[in-house]
């Protein structure tokens, strides 16, 4: 859903609140910097008339000091004016993706299916990278050209009426008008472009990962193809937005031009009425050349900030976005309870495709229960429905007898862990990647559950040991050596019901015999619930619970 600017602004003001102190700081640091770089330009002038025999105020040599002073401010000023407002910025931003990580995780697992990984990335990366502009070059900025606005037009006035009727025109051109009248088409090129670069990031991370596959079956080169198309897309809504920003940079240097011309023509005009004075027409003119910086910021922000307001459109749509699975009003911690697994009566489907139709499903106490059923039958998604990854659309599933819609997420996943076909494992050390669902483990505990999953020895032959990197995405081990490092975690973790989905699927024979020895052997008084195909499983369990592929 499309958001107005005002929103969008409103909603990222918000988050300054706590910073408004240090934001205010920054501002009057810009305020004052602006009027010392004019003052600098004025005082010049002045000078220089004085030294001339003009009968300026005061003396020559005041307007002298006056430069010098006014030069060594503005230099400290427009410093500090930077330093705080970029330092404001970062701080924010760290805030903004913290907020956003936690609205993903939210979402997870259920809706994160149907995003694309670069999708994601962009906006916990890219998105809010570019919302630093709203903050270090937005709020400022515009609060410092609201209020050089009045003291400016203020003191052109005061030289003459005229001066001040001129300039607030083409202040209110050069910062409002312009930028606003291109608002509305560079807004639309930034959506596409955000959106461009987000498909893309998609791309490459999934050919990435999937690089190997692509080279087996031929479909490198083709990929490269697409990739180079979609960059050219990329590079035409690039070009559209900097084409803008040209034309935008033209039209406003012209508006200075004229308004300095403007200026110098009715202060001629004046001056040959007798009205002024020749040394105020040409303070008139030199201020009115040197007073646009602060409007210009405006007018050059133009087509930045609609890449930010598409940005943070993106990003509040994720932040918004209403999980498929949360904790109700009346939520509580899971109670102590024997480790019972119920499923009463339930029936759950993907969007209008029914997976599981009035299935019922008992395991008690201390039983190892094999769920078997040809693919697509809902095996895995039991096992999901247990963990409350999604809500049965019917039904009842019950652990420990208590319904999974009244207790807390949090505790409900204290009580069960999980092993799927593909363990998934961090780019840390493998004893880290082993102690993730255990705080505070023991190097002796990790050793023990690593001996137990039969992967301890391979461990030691590493360079590293139990200190070696795992590399992004495992890539480092084989399939194997991955599934018993995720055997070796969940053993460390020692919940009370452990569900296994296809665990031994990347095991020889040998090393399946040995594991499931070990489950069974130091799993005895846990409820062991595993999905598998192979029925050298299915023989060692106490119950084997088959289910039959919806039609």
């Amino acid at each position: 859903m499309k958001k107005s600017v005002s929103e969008i602004s409103s909603r990222l003001i918000k988050f300054a609140r706590p910073l408004l102190p240090e934001m205010a700081l920054s501002i009057s640091a810009g305020i004052t910097g602006h009027i010392a770089a004019i003052s600098v330009m004025v005082s010049a002038v002045l000078f220089l008339s004085g030294k001339t025999g003009a009968d300026v105020p005061v003396s020559a040599s005041f307007w002298g000091w006056s430069m010098m002073i006014s030069a060594f401010i503005r230099g400290i000023l427009h410093y500090l004016e930077q330093y705080k407002g970029h330092d404001i910025a970062f701080r924010l931003l760290a805030k903004i993706r913290s907020e956003l990580f936690e609205s993903l995780r939210r979402l997870a697992p259920a809706k994160l299916v149907e995003k694309k990984s670069g999708d994601m990335v962009t906006s916990l990366m890219s998105d809010i990278e570019l919302i630093e502009v709203f903050f270090a070059h937005t709020v400022a900025p515009v609060t410092i050209a609201a209020v050089m606005f009045c003291l400016l037009v203020a003191f052109f006035s005061l030289i003459h009426p005229a001066f001040g009727f001129i300039m607030a025109f083409f202040y209110l051109l050069e910062a409002l008008i312009i930028p606003c009248f291109g608002f509305g088409f560079a807004r639309k090129k930034a959506r596409e472009y955000r959106g461009t670069i987000s498909d893309l990031n998609s791309r490459l991370t999934d050919s990435l990962q999937g690089m190997k596959e692509l080279i087996l079956f031929g479909k490198a080169e083709k990929t490269v193809e697409e990739i180079k198309d979609e960059t050219r897309s990329l590079h035409n809504s690039s070009l559209s937005l900097k084409l803008h920003e040209g034309f935008v940079s033209g039209i406003c240097g012209a508006v200075i031009t004229l308004a300095s011309l403007s200026v110098l023509f009715a202060g001629i005009t004046l001056y040959q009425k007798g009205t002024l004075q020749g040394y105020e027409v040409f303070t008139a003119f030199v201020a009115a050349l040197s007073s646009f910086a602060p409007f210009t910021a405006l007018s050059a922000l133009s087509n930045t900030i609609t890449n930010t307001f598409a940005a943070a459109e993106r990003i509040f749509a994720i932040k918004d976005e209403i999980p498929s699975v949360q904790d109700s009003g009346n939520a509580a911690p899971m109670r102590s309870g024997l480790p019972t697994a119920e499923c009463d009566n339930i029936t759950f489907g993907y969007k209008e495709k029914t997976i599981l139709k009035n299935l019922s499903l008992c395991v008690k106490p201390g039983s190892k229960v094999a769920i078997t059923g040809e693919s697509g039958s809902g095996k895995t998604t039991l096992l999901r429905l247990m963990l409350r990854f999604w809500d049965v659309d019917s039904g009842t599933v019950k652990i420990k007898k208590q319904n999974v819609r009244d207790v807390t997420l949090r505790s409900l996943r204290e009580n069960i862990t999980s092993l799927s076909q593909e363990t998934y494992l961090f780019n840390k050390t493998i004893a880290k990647n082993i102690a993730l669902g255990r705080k505070n483990a023991t190097m002796e505990e990790i050793v023990e559950a690593a001996e137990k999953a039969e992967i301890h020895d391979f461990i030691t032959t590493l360079p590293d040991g139990y200190g070696t990197l795992a590399g992004e995405l495992g890539g480092k081990l084989s399939g194997g050596e991955r599934q018993r490092i995720g055997i070796a975690r969940t053993l460390l973790n020692n919940a009370d019901i452990i569900l296994l989905d296809e665990m031994t699927s990347s095991l020889d024979t040998l090393n399946e015999s040995a594991i499931l020895k070990t489950i069974m052997e130091t799993m005895k008084e846990k409820t062991v619930i595993t999905v598998t195909h192979r029925e050298s499983v299915a023989a060692k369990s106490d119950v084997v619970f088959h289910i039959k592929k919806e039609a």
